[in-house]
C-alpha cells in the first residue's frame, strides 16, 4: 500500500502556513487520536486534517497555542467531513474548545442510506477498493515520538475520510439520494427519494406503539404503563414514546416500626 504524503506540524509557524492553507477549502476532513487505552483522564494527542491534496498532522501537545486551527474549524463557509464524530467533536471542544460547524459525518450518512457495513475501513473497501490498515488504532498516542508507521496510519486515515461524501450515494447500485449533509452547509440537508423532497422532519416521526395490555392505560395498574393523553397535536405526536409513557410503580403498605 501507498501511504499518503503527509505534513508534521509541532510548531507556530508551521501552524500558520497550514491554517493558511486550510482556509482555502470549501471541505475538510478531520480526524483525531487520543490514548484513552493507556490513561483514564485521556486527551486529544494528534489531530489529522485534509484538504484533499495535503494531509497536516498537528501535534496539539508541541504547540503552545492552536488558535489558526481553530478559526479554520469553525468557519462556516468550510464543510468539516468526520466519520463517527462523536468522540473527535468530544476532543476539539472538550481539550480546545474548537466548534466544528457545518458537520458531515460520514457514518450517519452511510446509516440513513440503509448500508450494512458503516465503518470507514468497510465503506472504502466495499466501494472504492480502498483497503485501510487499522493496525495502530490502539496505540500510546502521547508517546513521543511517533513512529513512521503511526504516522503513515494517521495520515492515511484522514486522507480517505472525505471519499464518501465526495462520491454521493456511493455502492454499485447508484440512486437517486443523496448524502445527507449537517444543517448550516451549503449542501441540502434533505434527502432525496425517487425526485420526491422529503425534509428532515421523516426521519423523527415515531410510530407510537400500542398497549398490549388488556388493562385500558391510564388506569394506574401496578407495574403497566399509564400514557398520558397525545391530543391532536401534531408536535405533541413527533414526542418520542418515552415522553408521553411513565411507568406506575407498586406502592408499598407495609409500615416500619
Amino acid at each position: 500500500m501507498v501511504h499518503a504524503a503527509y505534513v508534521w506540524v509541532d510548531d507556530d509557524r508551521d501552524l500558520d502556513r497550514a491554517a493558511q492553507r486550510l482556509s482555502k477549502a470549501s471541505a475538510l476532513a478531520v480526524d483525531t487520536e487520543a490514548d484513552s487505552f493507556y490513561h483514564y483522564h485521556h486527551k486529544c494527542c494528534l489531530i489529522q486534517i485534509s484538504d484533499g491534496e495535503t494531509v497536516y498532522l498537528v501535534d496539539p501537545l508541541a504547540l503552545r497555542r492552536l488558535e489558526p486551527l481553530g478559526e479554520v474549524l469553525g468557519a462556516q463557509r468550510i464543510v468539516k467531513v468526520l466519520h463517527a464524530a462523536e468522540q473527535d467533536v468530544l476532543y476539539l471542544r472538550r481539550d480546545f474548545g474548537f466548534h466544528l460547524e457545518p458537520l458531515f459525518d460520514t457514518m450517519i450518512g452511510s446509516q440513513l442510506l440503509g448500508k450494512t457495513g458503516i465503518g470507514l475501513a468497510s465503506l472504502l473497501f466495499a466501494y472504492f477498493g480502498v483497503k485501510l490498515d487499522k493496525g495502530s488504532q490502539r496505540d500510546d498516542w502521547s508517546r513521543r515520538p511517533l513512529n513512521e508507521r503511526q504516522r503513515a496510519y494517521a495520515s492515511e486515515d484522514v486522507s480517505r475520510t472525505n471519499s464518501p461524501r465526495s462520491a454521493g450515494s456511493p455502492g454499485p447500485r447508484r440512486s437517486s439520494r443523496s448524502w445527507p449533509v449537517a444543517p448550516g452547509s451549503r449542501a441540502s440537508s434533505t434527502r432525496t427519494c425517487s425526485g420526491a423532497s422529503r425534509g428532515p422532519g421523516i426521519f423523527l416521526r415515531k410510530k407510537r406503539p400500542s398497549c398490549a395490555s388488556s388493562t385500558p392505560c391510564g388506569t394506574g395498574a401496578p407495574g403497566r404503563l399509564t400514557c398520558r393523553p397525545s391530543g391532536s397535536s401534531p408536535t405533541r405526536r413527533s414526542w418520542p414514546w418515552r415522553r408521553r409513557c411513565r411507568p406506575v410503580l407498586p406502592t408499598s403498605t407495609a409500615s416500619v416500626g
